[in-house]
């Protein structure tokens, strides 16, 4: 894990590797509730929008008694989009998660904005970082993953698969997830996932128990050919008729 940054701040080691994760996205799609279920394994239908950026830390650790430092960034949504301030937001990141809502198709769509805006700010940092000046394990680029919120809900899903292979191919993302904020489903796995592969650490069975155990969850499934129930027959009842 050489070349990882660490900080000698309160509660941190100063061997402990820290990660700097920045979750972009349209208002709306969960951001704040994905990060809320992960520091505190609940779900709030009051959030309020964040407005501008907010920060958040949590450790995580992995077999071999190994500790790293999580730093999330919550961005405030389109206003964001066009503020300078994305460029000090993306600063020596190490993970921009692209979050869209799985429901809302527009919210997918405008991750096509995010990601140039953020690809043009990244590749603006390298062109002028000094030599020698590079993220975590010596690469120049963040790792890049695209999460799609509310999978608890993919009755009535709006984003197609194809679309989100095309958005892909022409990206540099190298993670994909689907998670759900309300229900808690693949949220813990997602960051865990993303911190082992980046910091090449391995996962604890506990952490594949869990893949499992959210891949056999089962969803409800609607009948194609639905037997027809008989219809109800009113019967005169004796008791009402002697009131």
């Amino acid at each position: 894990m050489d070349g990882f940054d660490s900080y000698d701040r309160p509660g941190e080691s100063q061997s402990e590797p820290v990660l700097k994760i920045v979750i972009l996205g349209e208002p709306g799609v969960g951001k704040s509730s994905l990060i809320q279920r992960f520091l505190e394994d609940r779900f709030s239908c009051d959030s309020i929008q964040t407005s501008g950026v907010e920060f958040h830390r949590k450790r995580l650790t992995f077999p071999g008694h190994v500790d790293v430092s999580l730093h999330i960034w919550d961005t405030g949504g389109s206003g964001t989009l066009a503020s300078p301030m994305l460029r000090s937001y993306l600063h020596e990141a190490h993970v921009l998660m692209f979050m869209y809502d799985i429901t809302n198709n527009a919210s997918f769509m405008k991750l096509n904005d995010w990601y140039t805006a953020s690809n043009y700010i990244l590749t603006e940092q390298t062109t002028f970082a000094e030599p020698g000046d590079k993220l975590m394990t010596g690469k120049t680029e963040p790792f890049l993953a695209l999460v799609g919120n509310k999978s608890d809900m993919q009755h009535i899903r709006a984003v197609k698969q194809e679309k989100i292979r095309e958005f892909t191919e022409k990206t540099s993302i190298a993670e994909i997830a689907l998670v759900s904020a309300q229900s808690g489903d693949g949220v813990h796995a997602l960051f865990r996932k993303i911190t082992a592969t980046v910091l090449g650490l391995r996962l604890g069975r506990a952490d594949f128990e869990q893949d499992i155990v959210a891949a056999q969850i089962p969803h409800e499934q609607k009948d194609p050919h639905p037997v027809a129930k008989p219809p109800m027959t009113k019967t005169r009842s004796t008791v009402c008729s002697l009131c």
